[in-house]
């Protein structure tokens, strides 16, 4: 066979496969036509937050209902130190839950709004955490609280009361399917650790700040930490 027939050969077999790759494709684009359906449209951020927020709101108070509010609830209403915490946590809950929706949209870059959102959440946070901590007289007087029997039922029943709430945030998060995950998910925590911290503030009638620092504030970090860390795995789509 000669070089020119040998050449006209191979031309003929890369047209060949050309057209055959053309064909496949043009199969497949088909398919994928025929088996597409219309993308239910994702609801505003805010919306989607209020909806949240009032079902933890709502699962809080069956909670606290079935346990019984703290013996000293009516006293507690009327002290301002005590509304100043609870008002704090629900602050930082409903921002960092706007934060998470935010987070919860395919983005290439986070908004500044979301930063800010976030910022100021974990500033709240922050703030209790700081306060309780120079009230308790600092580490010494946080050694009585390390391990508390009280403490652990009252975590174990805060988390029951947010433990329905919590996966239907993760679920919907999961299926907006967000791109920046371990951000979607330290924010999510951050809402969930918030709205724990406030609900066990009803139940439990201990006012000490080394306690209030070990129970209902240090475990707010830890959450976070643990949805950073976790995000990837949490949140994959």
């Amino acid at each position: 066979m000669s070089e020119e027939e040998t050449k006209k050969d191979g031309e003929i077999q890369e047209q060949m496969n050309s057209e055959d790759t053309i064909d496949s494709t043009s199969l497949l684009i088909d398919d994928l036509v025929q088996k597409s359906r219309p993308v239910k449209p994702v609801k505003c951020p805010n919306t989607r937050s209020f909806l949240w927020i009032f079902m933890v709101i709502i699962f809080i108070t069956i909670g606290v209902s079935f346990h019984g509010a703290r013996h000293d609830f009516d006293e507690a209403i009327m002290n301002p130190l005590f509304l100043m915490q609870a008002g704090a946590m629900l602050i930082s809950g409903i921002i960092a839950t706007i934060a998470t929706f935010d987070l919860s949209i395919p983005r290439e870059k986070i908004r500044t709004r979301t930063c800010v959102f976030l910022g100021l959440s974990s500033s709240v946070v922050l703030a209790s955490q700081i306060h309780c901590f120079v009230m308790s007289g600092g580490i010494s007087g946080l050694v009585d609280y390390f391990f508390h029997m009280i403490g652990f039922q009252v975590l174990l029943k805060g988390l029951s009361f947010i433990a329905i709430p919590a996966i239907a945030l993760f679920w919907v998060i999961r299926k907006s399917a967000p791109t920046h995950l371990p951000w979607a998910a330290g924010a999510a925590l951050l809402a969930i650790a918030s709205f724990f911290s406030l609900s066990c503030k009803f139940i439990c009638p201990i006012n000490e700040p080394g306690y209030l620092f070990m129970w209902q504030y240090v475990p707010i970090v830890i959450f976070v930490c643990l949805g950073v860390a976790l995000g990837r795995r949490l949140l994959r789509w």
